[in-house]
């Protein structure tokens, strides 16, 4: 089949709203004869293809004039509720990550805030630990200082 043939056959798959099993059938037996007429005539250009078969719109209407209407009509209603469905869980999805990933990043903070606490609180009773030495060593310090003046002061 020629790109010219392939063309043709994809604008007509257009004007199909949904593509079922009894669709595609009939676009495959439809192909099958498009095929046939490009390799005999060696079709080149779509306007031969026109007047043999008419413009793509033509495919669709012959296929939708042999069916029901209240057929079509149910396909397409099922088709808009599948659809809305499917849109529908794609939103609650979204609103549900957005609320886990909100959720896990105040979670995250939260632990963040934690560890920075508790690390100054070591800091903190570390450098309380420091002071408390250096008081106790201060005290030794003027402790050896009164004994020594006192010892100067005895001699």
């Amino acid at each position: 089949m020629n790109k010219v043939c392939k063309d043709y056959l994809s604008d007509s798959k257009k004007f199909f709203p949904i593509i079922r099993k009894n669709e595609k059938k009939y676009l495959q037996k439809v192909a099958e004869n498009i095929d046939e007429f490009c390799d005999e005539k060696n079709i080149t250009d779509k306007d031969e293809l026109f007047k043999e078969y008419g413009p793509p719109y033509e495919i669709a209407n012959s296929y939708y004039s042999a069916i029901d209407t209240q057929e079509i009509i149910k396909k397409i209603k099922f088709t808009k509720y599948i659809k809305i469905l499917i849109i529908s869980l794609v939103i609650i999805c979204f609103i549900a990550l957005s609320v886990f990933c909100t959720y896990w990043k105040l979670n995250n903070d939260m632990i963040l805030r934690e560890e920075v606490v508790m690390s100054k609180e070591i800091t903190n009773s570390s450098q309380t630990d420091k002071n408390e030495k250096d008081v106790i060593k201060s005290d030794n310090f003027i402790e050896d200082e009164d004994a020594v003046s006192e010892k100067e002061i005895i001699e």
